[in-house]
This record gives structure tokens, C-alpha cells and sequence, in this order.
């Protein structure tokens, strides 16, 4: 009986070996499979100022190139005048021609151009900032008179080239501008990513290939002394090469997210979509933020407020707004026949302190290209519910192979007892 015990164990060890085997070897393979879905999706090419060695010391244009398996998608971040990008989508025959001249963009003989015509193109502006004096406590620029708002061109300041890290899986350009009359600055971080991942920074929003960054700081920027409780929104112009037409619009999206693994306590985001990317056919363009803004440094939730999104407007003169930035370089006269349309981004909630508290408002948002990304469990998270659930799936089916086997031999032994 003794040797016959003997071996039925030896074989369950074995079992339990060859089970711990296969068990590493899914769990490997998951991983792999799992890496592989956030790998690289794109291969990145950044350039300052391409085809200007010479008399471009300060940073006007940085260019990322991000090829893919059957396109290119093209980043040509503007700093000339108004911060603006042109995302374009080509063959990966296209390239990228410009001739600096003298330096300035000559929009009445454009000379920036691919060597073939984009399949589609979008562009954003930030055209203003806004400074309105809430003196109701709502945080909304719309319940605010015209007497208690002012607005000032982004072109009112002047940009100076910070740093540009260029790494295998993104490159991050830091830019910084002051006012002629007003202290601080603003502050633009832009990140262009080669595969699909989350935001180093709060609120960590994730992108994908097919997007960019832009976090901006308002930092320490002077206040108007007649107004008592001052906030700031943005101004976005956007423009996409689809027609105007009726019925044709960008749209802001408002979805929920499950998401509180990266942005906790934050559960909405707002999606602009162009009338292409919101019907989800071929071609379109995007914005993305969550609605949280941060008023410090140190960026987590005991410093944040809300952000206030508002009605996407038609925009009345594209040509003037546009006028010395690299979207009417590139677009020349049509942009009196494309879609031009303006939207606002607002910063505050009730009883924050308004912005005297901090002298600091954060927002970040993605720009790219088709639709924006859905919302996904990360690798970490994957992982945790793999093993949570996985491990004592296992533990069961092995402790009931192990009660069958000693079942089993209980019975062949009493059998052979018995006789």
C-alpha cells in the first residue's frame, strides 16, 4: 500500500510541476500579447525648424514626422506668432517641402507644401486667453458682462524655445512666453507619441500614435487690478479641410470614464470632433480633455477645480484670425471655404479662490487625428485581475484533482485490504 501511495504522490507532484510550468508559460505569453497592444505604433522623426540652419537660431517650427505601417502623419507645431498645429496625413512617399525666405510665413505665396496632396488635414490654434472677473462665483465666462471680460491675442506675447527632448517613443518640446505689460508667463508643453500609453503627467490622459499633447501653464500671470476675482478661459480656433456646409459643425461629446486608476475622482471626458471624426468615417479631427484643471505644481486631486466647456461658434473672418500663422500658409484663400469654427475652455469652480489663490491653472489636452481613443485598463491593472482571478481558479482545480487522486487511492487501497 506504502508504494503504491508512494507513486500516486510522486505522479500528483509531478503534475503540480508540469501545471506550475504551464501556468508561467500563459502567464509570459498574456504579458507579451498584452506589451505587444502597447507597443510602438509609429516611428518618430522630429526636426526644429527644417530646412533653416542657417538664420533660424530661435525655435518658429518643430516638425514630427510619425510614419506608420501604410501612412504618415505629420506635426508641424507653429510658434511664429500664435501657438498652432497642422496635422496631416499622406502616403509614406509624401514629404515635407518649405522655403524660409526671409523667415516670416508669406501668405500670399505660400511656401510650405507636401510633394503630394494630404488625404486630410486638421489645424487648432489657441488664439486667446481670456480674463473675466466672476463676480458671482460660477466659474462660467458666459454669465459674465462684457464690462468684466478682456481678451488678449496670444500673439501679444512672445515665445522663447525652452528644450527639446527627442526620445525613442515621443519628443517633448517646452516653450515659454511673456507679456509686454502683464508679469508670469505661459507655459506650453507639446508631447508627440510613437505608440499608445498614458500621460506621464496628471491628468495622464491616454493617447495613442495618432495624437499629440499640449499642457499649458498659466503661471504667475498678472491679474487686472480692477477685477476682484479674476479667472481665465482660453480661446480655440479649429479648422479642418471638410467644406462648410449647413449642417456641418464641430460638436463637443461629453462621455463618462471608469477610469480612476490614473485621474481619480475624475469621471468625464469631452471629446471636439469634426464632422468626419464624429460620424467615424474615413479622415477627422480631435480634441480631447477631461475636466479638471490643476493649481499647483505638484498636480494631484486636493489641487484641482473644475474646467467649464462651452458652445462651438462659427467663426466670422477666418482669414484675419488665421492671418501669420502656418494654417493659412498652408491653406491660403481656402479657408474662406473650409470649416472655421471657435469654442472657449473656462477654469474655476465655486468658492476655489479664484486664481489670485494659486497663480496657477493647468490644462491639457490631446489633438489628433480619426477618432479619439476609448478608454483601457492598463497592463498594471490587466495584470492584478489576471492573478486575482487566475491564482485561485488554479488553487481550486488543483486542490479537486488532488481530493480525486487521494480519493482514488483510498479506494483502491480499502479494496486492497479487503482482501
Amino acid at each position: 500500500m506504502s508504494v503504491k501511495l508512494y507513486v500516486d504522490m510522486r505522479s500528483f507532484r509531478m503534475m503540480l510541476k508540469f501545471r506550475g510550468a504551464m501556468t508561467i508559460f500563459v502567464t509570459l505569453a498574456f504579458l507579451t500579447f498584452i506589451s505587444s497592444c502597447y507597443g510602438l505604433e509609429r516611428k518618430l522623426t522630429t526636426v526644429k525648424n527644417p530646412g533653416c540652419d542657417d538664420h533660424c537660431d530661435a525655435l518658429v517650427l518643430l516638425y514630427i514626422r510619425a510614419d506608420g505601417s501604410n501612412d504618415s502623419l505629420h506635426y508641424l507645431w507653429d510658434f511664429s506668432r500664435k501657438p498652432n498645429v497642422l496635422i496631416a496625413l499622406t502616403s509614406l512617399s509624401a514629404n515635407l517641402t518649405i522655403s524660409w525666405g526671409d523667415h516670416q510665413w508669406n501668405t500670399t505665396d505660400p511656401h510650405m507644401n507636401f510633394t503630394e496632396i494630404p488625404t486630410y488635414s486638421f489645424g487648432m490654434v489657441v488664439d486667446k486667453i481670456w480674463e473675466f472677473n466672476d463676480l458671482n462665483d460660477t466659474g462660467s465666462i458666459v454669465s459674465v458682462n462684457n464690462e468684466n471680460k478682456t481678451a488678449i491675442g496670444l500673439d501679444e506675447f512672445s515665445w522663447e524655445y525652452v528644450d527639446l527632448a527627442i526620445q525613442n517613443h515621443s519628443s517633448i518640446l517646452k516653450m515659454k512666453s511673456y507679456h509686454g505689460v502683464r508679469s508670469g508667463s505661459i507655459d506650453i508643453t507639446v508631447t508627440s507619441f510613437g505608440d499608445k500609453d498614458h500621460g506621464q503627467v496628471l491628468p495622464h490622459l491616454f493617447h495613442s500614435s495618432n495624437s499629440s499633447q499640449m499642457d499649458i501653464v498659466v503661471n504667475n500671470l498678472g491679474t487686472n487690478p480692477d477685477y476682484t476675482s479674476s479667472r481665465f478661459a482660453f480661446e480655440l480656433v479649429v479648422i479642418s479641410q471638410e467644406l462648410k456646409g449647413n449642417s456641418k459643425s464641430f460638436k463637443i461629446l461629453t462621455r463618462k470614464s471608469l477610469d480612476d486608476e490614473h485621474t481619480p475622482g475624475v469621471f468625464t471626458v469631452n471629446d471636439l470632433v469634426s464632422p468626419s471624426a464624429s460620424e467615424r468615417s474615413k479622415g477627422g479631427g480631435w480634441l480631447l480633455w477631461r475636466r479638471v484643471s490643476y493649481t499647483s505644481d505638484s498636480r494631484d486631486i486636493n489641487n484641482s477645480t473644475e474646467i467649464n466647456d462651452y458652445a462651438v461658434e462659427n467663426v466670422m473672418n477666418p482669414v484675419s484670425v488665421l492671418n501669420g500663422t502656418l494654417l493659412h500658409t498652408f491653406y491660403g484663400d481656402m479657408v474662406e471655404s473650409y470649416l472655421v469654427q471657435s469654442t472657449k475652455v473656462s477654469f474655476g469652480a465655486t468658492q476655489d479662490g479664484f486664481y489670485r489663490k494659486n497663480n496657477y491653472t493647468t490644462w491639457t489636452f490631446l489633438v489628433g487625428y480619426g477618432y479619439p481613443l476609448e478608454e483601457e485598463f492598463s497592463l498594471l491593472v490587466i495584470l492584478v485581475v489576471s492573478i486575482g482571478l487566475g491564482v485561485p481558479a488554479m488553487l481550486i482545480i488543483i486542490g479537486g484533482i488532488y481530493m480525486i487522486i487521494r480519493g482514488f487511492s483510498t479506494n483502491r487501497d480499502e479494496l486492497f485490504l479487503s482482501r
